[in-house]
Order: structure tokens, then sequence, then C-alpha cells
């Protein structure tokens, strides 16, 4: 039995990979099927390239980047086929690749997603065998990554996720779920999240060992690159709060907490506290998502919520100390007095989690500070002049001195002076080049600063809103309890007058109305 099966492959700067890549798809020994590629507004010659395997594909072209779930989604919306396969545009799928996908969906109805062997270029390292999630921090880690294919992930299983690089999922699976969630922009946690999702659904998410491809990885992001860690920590912490409860809540914070403290890179302590902040932020969203989509977490409730945002800013605090801290030891070294016991403690302090009024700013003025005091020593020396010589030996001291000057400027003068001229040209222009980094580095310092405090103030506000919406609830809830007395008092008034003196009535609701109102507006 064939599936119809569309293939939509995202391409974005993709010129060194999407020719191999079209080709061993299309070189396939299977029917039907239908290949898509969606440019995400490519700055190379990606387009120009594709364009030459039309008509045997079709080619979409986005304006600008929309992310992977973003183009993925225009994809999606274009297939006709029964089984939807997501393929990154720096992989080389190997004969039959298509059709084990298939035959895995055919094996099992409930089977609703369908991974593959995902191999590095040298063609027998492991890159992906299937996924698990792991449960305190929710780090995704991919099962057998850079071990030697030796056939020991040779049987279909079950996995926490599969790989976004080669994703496969049935036609009622796309039915009830939709497209993936674009808010994971650029990428990471995307088929994370989905996977998630479906298994909430009851369909099974399965790794297919005969279906192998060759990856490339990470060609739409540096390896190490900080935007790589920023979008990694976001998405990590945004899937996190769309689907873990209470109890997993509580226990990825501890786990954050101790993360904090052990991280010695810089921009990771950075990623996350922006990652913090990000999604602090966007906690109204995950509160409604929750509600609505019965397939993510339960929805929490409002002390729940509450307390999600205040842990998330207390991470974020957290994580500034402790960017704080390794700025200081990055910065202290070069200083001429080194370490010393006072900074040794204050950093131990840091450590331990303590309130430090030296912050980033401060670490960073003291850092521009001993940099101009090395340029000011370059600027007094970097000019370079002819050696004078020297003889201490009594009497005919001064006569050596003089033979080796004229000596010097007979053999060699007329060959070092040009030298050092030409050298002290250069010391003037790196000090030039130096001094103009130190100014442009001093201005994104002040920069930096100004957006802290900007930060700092949104968060004052936010505090004090939050402080004033606490102050309304207790002001309604005592206004409520005054009515509700009030009405009761009315029942009682009633019963006491009868319905017969209609005068007292009328004078009674009168009194009553006015109450009402000067309670309302404070007794004026």
């Amino acid at each position: 039995m064939s599936l119809y099966v569309s293939v939509v492959v995202p391409v974005w700067n993709g010129q060194e990979y999407i020719d191999s890549c079209l080709t061993a798809l299309l070189a396939q020994e299977y029917e039907p099927i239908e290949v898509i590629v969606v440019d995400n507004g490519s700055a190379d010659a990606s387009t120009e390239i594709v364009r030459r395997f039309v008509p045997d594909i079709s080619l979409i072209e986005n304006e600008r980047n929309l992310g992977f779930a973003g183009g993925v989604n225009v994809g999606l919306r274009a297939a006709a086929g029964e089984i939807l396969v997501l393929l990154n545009q720096d992989t080389v799928v190997q004969p039959g690749w298509i059709a084990a996908i298939v035959e895995a969906f055919l094996s099992d109805d409930s089977v609703g997603i369908v991974g593959c062997k995902s191999l590095y270029p040298d063609g027998s390292t492991l890159q992906h065998a299937g996924g698990f999630v792991r449960q305190d921090d929710a780090f995704a880690y991919h099962i057998g990554q850079g071990e030697e294919d030796k056939g020991q992930y040779e049987v279909l299983v079950d996995a926490d996720f599969v790989t976004g690089a080669a994703f496969a999922i049935h036609r009622r699976v796309f039915d009830k779920l939709g497209g993936f969630d674009d808010q994971f922009y650029p990428g990471f946690y995307e088929e994370t999240d989905y996977c998630w999702q479906a298994r909430q659904a009851g369909f099974r998410v399965v790794y297919q060992p005969d279906a192998v491809l060759y990856h490339h990885e990470t060609t739409s992001l540096p390896d190490h690159s900080y935007a790589r860690v920023a979008a990694f920590h976001r998405n990590r912490v945004r899937f996190v709060l769309r689907h873990w409860d209470a109890v997993a809540l509580d226990r990825f914070v501890e786990a954050e907490q101790q993360a904090i403290v052990e991280t010695l890179w810089v921009d990771d302590a950075i990623a996350r506290g922006r990652a913090y902040w990000h999604n602090r932020l966007c906690l109204a969203e995950f509160l409604r998502q929750r509600r609505e989509n019965p397939l993510l977490g339960e929805p929490l409730t409002e002390g729940q919520l509450r307390q999600a945002g205040e842990n998330l800013q207390m991470l974020r605090q957290q994580a500034h100390r402790r960017i704080s801290m390794l700025l200081r030891e990055e910065v202290e070294p070069f200083s001429p007095q080194g370490f010393t016991p006072e900074n040794s403690e204050r950093t131990q302090k840091e450590a331990s989690g303590a309130a430090t009024p030296v912050g980033i700013a401060q670490v960073q003025k003291e850092a521009l500070t001993q940099i101009r005091e090395a340029l000011q020593r370059i600027a007094q020396t970097h000019v370079l002049h002819e050696h004078k010589f020297v003889s201490l030996v009594p009497i005919v001291g001064p006569l050596i001195a003089a033979f080796r000057s004229l000596w010097l400027s007979v053999a060699t003068r007329w060959y070092v002076l040009p030298v050092l001229r030409q050298q002290s040209r250069v010391n003037a222009e790196v000090l030039t080049l130096l001094t103009q980094t130190i100014q442009l580095v001093k201005a994104l310092s002040n920069s930096v600063t100004e957006d802290h405090s900007v930060m700092e103030e949104h968060e004052s506000v936010t505090k004090d809103h939050e402080r004033r919406l606490r102050t309304s609830e207790q002001h309604v809830r005592v206004l409520d309890r005054q009515v509700r007395n009030l009405t009761g008092l009315d029942d009682r008034m009633y019963q006491i007058l009868g319905d017969d003196d209609a005068a007292t009535v009328e004078l009674l609701e009168a009194f009553l109305a006015r109450y009402e109102h000067s309670a309302i507006n404070g007794g004026e």
C-alpha cells in the first residue's frame, strides 16, 4: 500500500547544501510523492539553485525569514499528502528513506509521528536515534549522539521526541494539532512541543532506524554563537511553561538555580537571564494557551501563575549576579594589584546569592579604567628612538661608547633608522585604533547601563501596578461584603414594614441608594 507523501524542505541561505539535498530526495524510488521547497528569504543563490529542479519540485518564496516553524507551516498548508515530511536543507537522504517512513506508519494505526536515524557526514557516527527530555531542566538529548553506528539502535521504538531535521507527520495528527508554534523562533523545541502534544492526543512518536540520512547540522546558526544559546534557553523555558505542571515547575526552578551557580560561560548566564525575563512577560499568554488547548499542561491557578512569575524574576536576578562575578573573574587578572582579600570575599558573597552593590556597570567601569591606563603607557613609549651607547669602564668608557656609536653609524644605522620610523608609525596607528575602540566600548557600556536602568524602572512600575491591583482587589471584597449586608438589611426592613407603607418603603430605598453610593466613593 502506497501513501501519498509530501516532503517540505525549508531553505534559508543553503546554497552549499540544497543541491545535494534535492538530488538525493528526487532519487528516491517511491511514488506518489511531491516536494515543496519553502525559501525563507535567502540572500544567497539558494532560490536560483532550487529553480533548476522545477517542475520536479514546487517552490514557495517567503519575503522574510519566518524561522523553522513559520517556514514549514507555509509548506504544510500547501501540501496534499497523507504523510507530511519535514526535511532540513543540509541533509542527504539514503536509498529507501521514504519507503521506510511509510512502513512505520502502516505498522500501527496509532503511530502519528516518525523520526529517522541521522548520521554525521562521515556516514558512521550517530547524531540522532530518537530523543528524550530530561525531567528536571527540560534539556533535550539525542539518543546515541557521537557513538559509532554499530547497529545498536536498529529497533523501531517510541521516543519523547524526534528531531525536526527529518520529521514525518500523519495527516490525522496535522488535522488535530495544526501547524507548529511559530513563537519558537528561529528554532529549538518546536518539534519537541509538537511531539508532546501528539502524545497527549494519544498518538505514538517513534524512531524508525531503517530511514537513514546524513545531516551536517547547525547550518542556520553558528554552533557556539550567542544567538544559538539565547534561542535554545528562551525556547526551552517556553516549552516548560507550556507543558510542565506545578510540581515539575518547582523541580525546574531548583535545577535552574544549580545550573546558574555552576555555569562558567558569560554568554550562557546572559542567555538564561534574558530567557527568564522574556518568558515572564509571556505568562498571561501561556495561561490562556493552557486553558484553551487541552493538549498542553493543565491550567495554572492564579496562585501558581503568580509563583511562576516570582520564580522567573528570582532566577533572572541570580543570573545577573552570576554574570557580574564571571565578568569580574575575566577582568581582575589585568589589574596590577590582582585579586585582593576584599575582592575574594565579595566574589564569595555573590556566589552564595548575597546582594552586592557592585553590578555589571561597575565591573565595566573598572575594566575601562585599566585599559585607559594601559593606553597611556603605550602612548608614552610608542615612538622608538635610536639606542644611546654607554660604557661603565673607567677612564676609557666614553671612548668605547663613542667607538660603538661610530661603528653602528657605519655598519647598520642607515638600515635600522628607517625600520625604527616604520615601527613607530605602526605603533601610532595601533594606538589610534585602540583609543577609538575604547571610546566605542565606553559608548556601548553606557548603552547597556541605560538599558539596565530602563529594565529596572519597568520592574518597579510592574511591582507598583501589582501592588495597586492587590489593593483594588481588597477594596472590591470589602464593597462586596457591604453590598451583601445592605441587601440583607433591605429584605428585613421590607418584612417589618410590609407592603402597605409605600411612602416609607420609597424613603428607605432612597436612603439605601445614598448609603451605597457613599460606600463606593469612599465615604464622600
